[in-house]
C-alpha cells in the first residue's frame, strides 16, 4: 500500500488497494492469524 497525506486520524490512499476491500485501522497489534475481528461502520461513510 502507498499512502499519501494524513490528517489527524485520516491517511490518503494512494496505491495497493481496490473498491470495497477492508482493512484494519484499529487495534491491528493484537492480531494473528485465524484471529477473530469485529467488523464496524464509519458514522458518515469515511472515505472522498
Amino acid at each position: 500500500m502507498v499512502t499519501g497525506s494524513r490528517l489527524a486520524d485520516t491517511i490518503e490512499v494512494l496505491e495497493g488497494l481496490t473498491a470495497g476491500e477492508r482493512v484494519v485501522t484499529r487495534g491491528f497489534l493484537g492480531l494473528a492469524p485465524g484471529k477473530q475481528v469485529e467488523e464496524v461502520s464509519l458514522v458518515g461513510g469515511g472515505g472522498a
